[in-house]
């Protein structure tokens, strides 16, 4: 019985931070607005001919199966770096905790100091992001 508890116990721990891929079900088009609300928009483009936009961060086509810090021409920060180097890539879990806490996800210093608590924007974030291919369509959500 006692054993059963604390297996009952671990497995509600490991879970608890754990996004679902109902957490991550959102609105694409909903998206597209908090792209635009949560500033994330100030440093990071998308869209057709987004690489070609000077900006404080790197675009974000086709971010999800891409390398983290994998963009020439951007100063990441030291703990992405890492990440990357290490071969980690943004899935859209790893882009919904990371939007959650970008300094915690990567256990070390973002320069991303913006973070989006509630899961259902997350979500949205994401199914947007998910949307958007390498060349930029995609990118007007609807």
């Amino acid at each position: 019985m006692k054993n059963r508890i604390l297996v009952a116990s671990l497995a509600l721990v490991f879970s608890a931070g754990v996004a679902s891929a109902d957490d991550m079900d959102g609105d694409a088009g909903k998206g597209l607005k908090r792209f635009k609300k949560d500033t994330c928009s100030v440093c990071h483009a998308v869209g057709p001919g987004a690489a070609d936009k000077k900006m404080e961060g790197p675009t974000l086509n086709g971010i999800i199966g891409r390398k983290m810090a994998s963009i020439e021409g951007y100063e990441y920060s030291d703990a992405l770096k890492a990440k990357g180097a290490a071969g980690e890539v943004w899935t859209k879990e790893a882009v919904f905790e990371y939007l959650k806490d970008p300094s915690k996800f990567l256990g070390g210093k973002s320069k991303m100091t913006k973070k989006v608590k509630k899961a259902s924007r997350r979500g949205d974030l994401v199914t947007y992001l998910a949307g958007i291919k390498e060349d930029g369509s995609g990118a007007d959500a609807k």
